[in-house]
């Protein structure tokens, strides 16, 4: 089953645009980032990243087409969390009179 972590993960890749960047921002070893990347693309049966190895730029890293879709999925959920939770904040300072 997938969790917040990977969830986190895939978006960071997705922000910094490659995997190393991402390790680098989550504070893991890019090794690590990849392991958990292979893990969550095999629990859901299809690759959410496409490695590009080599070339004049380096290896590059960009979400396929399902791994953008997740992205969105991620995302849409990330607002309902924290507009869940701003609503919930607001009606409790309302509750108390303290606003």
């Amino acid at each position: 089953a997938m969790d917040v972590k990977q969830m986190t993960y895939i978006l960071t890749i997705a922000q910094e645009g490659g995997i190393s960047k991402a390790a680098a921002k989550l504070f893991i070893t890019q090794s690590a980032l990849d392991q958990q990347l292979l893990k969550l693309e095999h629990e859901l049966g299809y690759a959410v990243v496409s490695r590009q190895h080599g070339g004049k730029n380096g290896g590059k890293t960009c979400l396929t087409e399902k791994g953008r879709q997740l992205m969105y999925a991620f995302q849409q959920y990330e607002n309902a969390v924290r507009d869940f939770a701003q609503q919930r904040f607001d009606a409790l300072f309302r509750e108390t009179g303290l606003i």
